[in-house]
C-alpha cells in the first residue's frame, strides 16, 4: 500500500436523480409497485474513482427511502498516488445501457478527515459527497508509519504476534521443563 492513498467514503447528501436512460420509467414504476425501502430513483448506485489512467468502483448500494437528503455509505478504495487530482463520480448502474450520471467532483490532493464536496452534472448542483482522504499507510497522529511493522495494519500485527509468540516458546523450552510438568 505504500505510495498509494485512503479514501473513506462517509456519507451523501441532497441527491438529486441520475440522468434519464431510456427504460428509466418502467424500472421507476416497477420499483414503486414492488414498495420495497428503497427509494426507486437511487437504486444500484456505485461510487467510482478515477486515479490517472485507473478507475476503482465501490461496492454497489441503494439509498433507502426518504433517505436522499442524508446516505450513510461507509465504502473505502486505496488508490495509487496520482500526479493530480482525483475524479469521483457517483452513477447509477444499468445492465443494458451506460451508466448514469448523477455527479461527479475533482478532490484534491490534501489530506483531510473530513471534506464536504458538491457533486455536479453540467455545472448544476446535485448532491455532495462527504469523505475522507490520506496516505495508506499513516498514523492516527499524522506521522507515517516507516520502521515499525505493527503500524502497518493487521498483518503487522500478526507478524508482531508471531514474533512475541515464538520468543516465548523459545523460552519455555529453553529451561527444560521447569515449568511444573515431567517429561
Amino acid at each position: 500500500m505504500a505510495g498509494s492513498w485512503k479514501v473513506h467514503f462517509l456519507s451523501l447528501h441532497d441527491l438529486h436523480k441520475p440522468q434519464y436512460k431510456v427504460g428509466d420509467l418502467l424500472k421507476h414504476a416497477k420499483h414503486t409497485l414492488w414498495r420495497d425501502e428503497f427509494d426507486p430513483d437511487l437504486r444500484n448506485m456505485v461510487i467510482e474513482i478515477t486515479s490517472g489512467q485507473l478507475t476503482f468502483t465501490t461496492r454497489p448500494f441503494h439509498v433507502p427511502r426518504g433517505q436522499a437528503a442524508l446516505a450513510e455509505v461507509d465504502e473505502v478504495l486505496f488508490v495509487p498516488a496520482p500526479r493530480k487530482a482525483l475524479v469521483a463520480r457517483l452513477l447509477r448502474q444499468h445492465k443494458h445501457h451506460s451508466d448514469a450520471l448523477v455527479g461527479e467532483v475533482l478532490i484534491p490532493l490534501v489530506p483531510a478527515t473530513r471534506l464536504k464536496l458538491d457533486l455536479k452534472r453540467d455545472n448544476r448542483f446535485e448532491g455532495s459527497l462527504t469523505l475522507s482522504i490520506k496516505p495508506a499507510l499513516q498514523r492516527p497522529d499524522g506521522s507515517h508509519a516507516a520502521g515499525n511493522p505493527a503500524a502497518h495494519g493487521t498483518v503487522g500485527r500478526c507478524l508482531e504476534g508471531a514474533a512475541l509468540l515464538s520468543r516465548a516458546v523459545l523460552r519455555i523450552c529453553g529451561r527444560g521443563g521447569s515449568d511444573g510438568r515431567s517429561s
